[in-house]
């Protein structure tokens, strides 16, 4: 193509743009009216054959460009058969038209801020009344664009391509990963059940044990609900021993009789046993009336124990560790935290009170406490020891006159319970200056050796260059994920 011929067509471009635009500004003149008329009939998708338009349609054919109700449907296949793309989901389509309730208009416009197409009632109601969804939005008319996304298309073209060599592999990663976590997930809700059947059971069984109890306490300071029942009939028992002891008595001297005389006499005895029993149980009764018999815990009590049943149980990534990272004042705790953090050397003022960073590292998620150093804020430190995994120690290197007074606020930490379990590093800092002592004598000058049971390591670092401060950490992760037992990222 010559010079000519492709300025000729640039300029014939240029006037089907303005004509368009022309036919756009008459679309917005008359916009108002048009809308309303929309709101008014409601449009839905009909069939766009005349005879058939109040008849809601079924399917889109997108070579036709029409939309077909079921009666047109079986005519439309038969002409058409295997040549035409029809889709039955009339949401996914793509007519050309806006699909905003009561729009019915070509997509002439394209909203930067959302990346997508809208027509020109949209701009209309940005324009006139406001409350719009691309409202204050950058709209342009969809051939000021059209360069645009023509070039991105031979971009996303070429990104594709190379994307498509991979993709299946990808998602079949994605696919294993997936059925990977909700594996996890289930067997971690298969643990969560069967802890809590467990206290269900150990509930259960208390509640028995507990009632069991109690009617044998009942029992025995007072009496069994048998005695009750046998006292019921006794009223009637002595009346009738009453009678049969004065008849006995008459006729004792009757040989003939003498078994059955005998056999009364024992059942009056026994009656009498009873009213012995009863008689004593009285005044058992009578002298434990003060015994209260009450259970515990109480209200208050109670409260406590369903507040920790309501609070049992935690759930948090096992990949999360708790750093906690003290020493002496201006031995480069500050300088250290944020090199980690942002890999840059930021000025720091004398830390009041803490500094925290999350840092992701290896698969690992270090939440990292920077605790001030100075005297009167050490004997905080204490508060920040609970769920600490790993202790960071920072040390001045270079401050000699001060190395003595940092291994006994060392050995003071390590002495306490809650930090018996976490795993040490100091960072010999500072090495970058002639004066510092080496890694070695740090060791030595802390007393490392004598620590017993104690998993540590002195690294020398200097926390302006980031010099040492990888090695260091990489050796926290190691030793943190071996005793998580988590796969690191390497």
């Amino acid at each position: 193509m010559t010079k000519e011929e492709k300025e000729d067509e640039e300029e014939e471009e240029e006037k089907e743009d303005e004509d368009e635009d022309e036919e756009e500004e008459k679309i917005e003149k008359s916009l108002d009216l048009k809308i309303n008329k929309i709101e008014e009939k409601g449009i839905k998708k009909k069939c766009s054959l005349e005879e058939h338009k109040e008849i809601d349609a079924i399917l889109y054919c997108q070579d036709c460009k029409i939309y077909i109700c079921k009666k047109c449907e079986n005519y439309h296949f038969q002409l058409f058969k295997n040549y035409h793309k029809v889709n039955s989901n009339l949401n996914e389509i793509f007519t050309g038209l806006c699909k905003e309730k009561n729009h019915s208009m070509k997509l002439g416009y394209f909203c930067k801020d959302h990346n997508q197409m809208c027509c020109a009632a949209c701009i209309s109601i940005i324009k006139t009344q406001g409350n719009g969804k691309h409202k204050n939005c950058d709209v342009c008319s969809i051939k000021k664009i059209k360069k645009e996304k023509k070039n991105q298309l031979s971009k996303n073209i070429i990104f594709l391509e190379e994307l498509s060599q991979t993709i299946e592999q990808s998602i079949d990663k994605l696919k294993k990963i997936f059925e990977k976590i909700n594996e996890d997930k289930e067997k971690l809700k298969i643990k969560i059940q069967k802890i809590f059947t467990k206290i269900r059971n150990s509930i259960n069984k208390r509640e028995d044990e507990i009632l069991l109890e109690v009617d044998k306490l009942y029992n025995e300071k007072f009496f069994s609900e048998d005695l009750i029942k046998k006292s019921e009939k006794l009223p009637n028992k002595i009346k009738i021993s009453i009678e049969r002891g004065k008849i006995e008595e008459k006729e004792w001297k009757d040989k003939n009789k003498l078994s059955v005389l005998i056999n009364d006499c024992i059942n009056i005895e026994n009656n009498i046993e009873v009213i012995n029993i009863i008689n004593e149980n009285l005044k058992k009764y009578n002298s434990t009336k003060n015994v209260n018999i009450i259970f515990t815990p109480e209200d208050n009590e109670l409260d406590t124990f369903i507040e920790n049943i309501e609070n049992f149980g935690k759930l948090s990534n096992a990949n999360d560790v708790r750093i906690l990272m003290v020493g002496l004042d201006a031995a480069g705790k500050t300088t250290i935290l944020y090199q980690l953090k942002k890999e840059e050397t930021v000025k720091t003022i004398p830390t009041i009170g803490y500094n925290v960073e999350t840092v992701d590292y290896k698969n690992l998620n270090f939440t990292v406490w920077d605790v001030g150093g100075t005297d009167k804020i050490r004997i905080l430190w204490k508060h920040y020891y609970q769920n600490t995994d790993g202790l960071i120690f920072v040390v001045d290197s270079n401050d000699r006159d001060r190395i003595e007074e940092a291994a006994e606020e060392l050995k003071k930490m390590l002495a306490e319970e809650e930090l018996k379990d976490c795993v040490v590093l100091v960072m010999a800092n500072k090495q970058d200056l002639n004066g510092a002592l080496p890694p070695s004598e740090v060791t030595d000058k802390l007393g490392m050796g004598q620590l017993k049971g104690r998993t540590w390591l002195v690294q020398g670092t200097c926390a302006i260059t980031g010099q040492g401060l990888k090695e260091g950490l990489d050796w926290l992760a190691f030793v943190l994920s071996k005793k998580k037992k988590i796969n690191l990222i390497n």
